[in-house]
């Protein structure tokens, strides 16, 4: 789990970055910078 301050450098980088602060455990939020593609998954 992240702080929300801690999403502060990325923040203008990706829309909806709050997401990723406290995802599920065993899922990711992979996010393409240029493309603004987003990839979500379960590792387990």
């Amino acid at each position: 789990m992240m702080e929300p301050d801690e999403l502060d450098p990325v923040r203008p980088c990706f829309r909806n970055v709050d997401r990723v602060a406290s995802p599920p455990k065993g899922s990711f939020i992979a996010y393409h910078r240029e493309s603004g593609a987003k990839l979500t998954g379960r590792v387990f």
